[in-house]
């Protein structure tokens, strides 16, 4: 009773799969039903409790809630397994790349690590 029938409990999602395995035409789909704005209405709501907006933007934030999102972003699985498409894809919508997973990691160093 109240599961979401797109995400699994360890909140594995169609586009958290699609990202990893660099499937562009699931992720386009996606993306045009609007599955990866989950990821950004996070971001926005952690936003929204910044003090001075004159203040420059600290853009290295955590995952905001990982219950809710999962330990890492589509951004994260896709630049962990180098589908460059796939993370050109989610940089056109604006998903920021510089979001830190719970480990401190963001994309940069996520694409590192599998390099």
């Amino acid at each position: 009773m109240g599961a979401d029938p797109s995400c699994e409990e360890n909140q594995w999602n169609p586009l958290l799969w699609a990202a990893c395995n660099g499937n562009e035409d699931i992720v386009r789909l996606l993306i045009k039903n609007q599955a990866h704005l989950k990821y950004k209405e996070q971001e926005e709501t952690t936003n929204e409790g910044d003090a001075d907006e004159d203040e420059e933007k600290d853009n290295f934030k955590p995952v905001p809630d990982p219950a809710k999102t999962g330990r890492h972003t589509p951004m994260h699985w896709a630049s962990y397994h180098g589908h460059i498409k796939t993370v050109w894809l989610l940089l056109k919508e604006n998903l920021n790349p510089l979001l830190m997973d719970i480990h401190g990691n963001n994309c940069i160093h996520q694409a590192a690590a599998n390099s």
